[in-house]
């Protein structure tokens, strides 16, 4: 999973921008100088150091590889949506894909998609059911798929079974507070659903 992008590091993809910006924006943007401004940012930050060398690396990390025939300012706007919350993501049909990323996603594995269709957004995972685990249920949206709209993707995970009294009595438990928890799950829905975010 790709990691959230720390203010700091928000904060050195704005002055990125701004420096691709304001020198030459439709000058072609080349590999070494995003290397080169990554580092130079980040000793400037912190000095020359450990700390230098790991805001570097996050920040080499948050900023995509350069495509060929992308202009400075081409790659300054890139970075300015990656800085305001978008990711950038692999797919072996279209290449490096750059899209929003929902504030509830818990990011992405790194490996390349198949497809752009097959990109999706997941949230964290919910074990549905308390001790006797029934469910697990998570956030879940393929922006770029035929539906496109966010919903509560829910998979059962246990197998059929006979049960004695107690164990039905248990089963039975079990559900009320798996629904509980799913009415929980579907009102967090609801407000994503709605654009006001978790």
């Amino acid at each position: 999973m790709t990691k959230p992008i720390s203010e700091e590091t928000r904060t050195l993809l704005g002055e990125f921008a701004d420096t691709l910006d304001a020198r030459r924006p439709t000058a072609p943007m080349l590999e070494p100088i995003r290397l080169a401004r990554a580092l130079v940012l980040s000793e400037v930050l912190h000095g020359v150091g450990e700390k230098a060398f790991a805001a570097e690396q996050d920040l080499l990390a948050a900023a995509p590889h350069v495509r060929p025939g992308q202009t400075r300012g081409e790659y300054a706007a890139l970075l300015r949506l990656i800085a305001q919350g978008a990711v950038t993501v692999a797919t072996l049909d279209q290449g490096d894909v750059t899209v929003p990323e929902p504030t509830w996603c818990r990011g992405h594995d790194g490996l390349p998609v198949n497809a752009l269709v097959d990109l999706g957004h997941r949230g964290p995972e919910h074990r549905i059911g308390g001790d006797r685990q029934l469910f697990v249920a998570y956030l879940s949206q393929y922006p770029h798929g035929s539906a496109c709209a966010v919903d509560l993707y829910i998979e059962p995970v246990s197998e059929p079974d006979a049960f004695d009294p107690p164990g039905a009595e248990g089963l039975a438990a079990a559900l009320v507070e798996a629904a509980g928890q799913l009415r929980t799950l579907a009102l967090q829905l609801a407000v994503v659903r709605a654009g006001e975010g978790l």
